[in-house]
């Protein structure tokens, strides 16, 4: 029996400093007055990549929600406006300094805003230029060392890492591509305790796993592809507990899931569908440390919780919906 030693993207301390041609260092810490303005506390925070208009600014936003919050609230904190650069944020993602990185689809760009960022502030770094390759990135991680994972799937589908405090112009390190990785339109992703890459491919309806240290034309190690699986337009991806890789399906308005022990063609070990869970188009995908699951839904405007062990036609355990949430097309999660 296969098992991950933990589960969920493995995240390393990346300081970067706002400057171009790949320097590194540390951004200055963070004040605030704590009965005005106080400092987001990330540990209890929810991030999510909101690309539609954010009030006030025409900009995408990214919006913070507690872990707790549930209805018509407004977000506990945002990053919005013109000096944060955000158009299109499209997947987001933390590294264990709590660091917040940003995939703005349309600028083929990468931000890096500092633990604690909030308002319309600038990034501390921008991954961007053409030695970058960034064309249309669509999935985002951060390893085990901190270094920097990007889907890529235009001109031609692949996968970038960018070494942790990469910053400016600069090239990847390494780069998975070519036509034995089976790659389509690679998506969002996420690592194993091993340093494995699990990442899911909307357009093969697949998930494809990736050795350690991959790099080249390479095979993935592991895969689930098939009509079997009940996989539709995946879009979200996360690793739990119980040794399962769990996706949610944007086209099929479910989540499903599926043991690490099994692969190809297999049907899910369970489902997530059904009026009572709300979902129309689920998207992004995260779970907190004892296996609730949260979910964008980008044509309800919402973010969905489901308790952990939900299976079935199950109502969330909590939703948050309404005009005060400033959610529009959410896309990606982390916390």
């Amino acid at each position: 029996m296969r098992k991950w030693t933990s589960f969920g993207i493995i995240f390393s301390t990346a300081l970067l400093a706002a400057c171009t041609g790949g320097t590194t260092g540390s951004a200055p810490p963070l004040t605030a007055d704590a009965a005005h303005h106080p400092v987001p506390n990330a540990a209890s925070l929810l991030f999510v990549a909101n690309r539609g208009e954010d009030a006030g600014s025409g900009l995408g936003a990214l919006l913070e929600f507690r872990q707790t919050d549930s209805g018509n609230k407004k977000p506990a904190f945002t990053i919005a406006g013109y000096q944060t650069g955000l158009t299109d944020p499209l997947v987001v993602a933390l590294d264990s300094s709590k660091d917040v990185y940003v995939a703005n689809d349309s600028q083929k760009t990468i931000y890096e805003f500092a633990a604690g960022a909030s308002g319309n502030v600038s990034p501390i770094a921008t991954i961007t230029g053409s030695a970058t390759r960034l064309t249309q990135a669509s999935g985002l991680g951060i390893d085990g060392s901190g270094n920097i994972w990007v889907s890529n799937y235009r001109p031609k589908p692949e996968i970038l890492e960018f070494a942790a405090g990469s910053n400016g112009n600069v090239a990847p390190i390494r780069i998975i591509k070519g036509a034995k990785t089976s790659l389509n339109i690679p998506g969002p992703m996420v690592f194993d305790g091993q340093g494995n890459l699990f990442v899911i491919d909307s357009a093969a309806n697949a998930i494809w796993e990736f050795a350690a240290g991959a790099h080249g034309n390479v095979a993935p190690i592991w895969n689930i592809v098939g009509s079997n699986t009940q996989l539709s337009a995946p879009a979200g991806i996360a690793l739990n507990a119980n040794n399962q890789v769990v996706v949610t399906n944007n086209t099929g308005a479910s989540i499903t899931a599926y043991y690490i022990d099994n692969s190809g063609n297999v049907p899910p070990a369970w489902v997530i569908s059904g009026p009572a869970t709300a979902l129309s188009r689920p998207g992004g995908l995260v779970l907190d440390a004892t296996g609730n699951m949260f979910v964008t839904d980008n044509a309800q405007n919402a973010i969905y919780k489901f308790a952990a062990g939900s299976t079935g036609n199950v109502s969330p355990a909590a939703t948050i919906q309404g005009h005060k949430t400033m959610l529009v097309d959410p896309q990606g999660l982390a916390l």
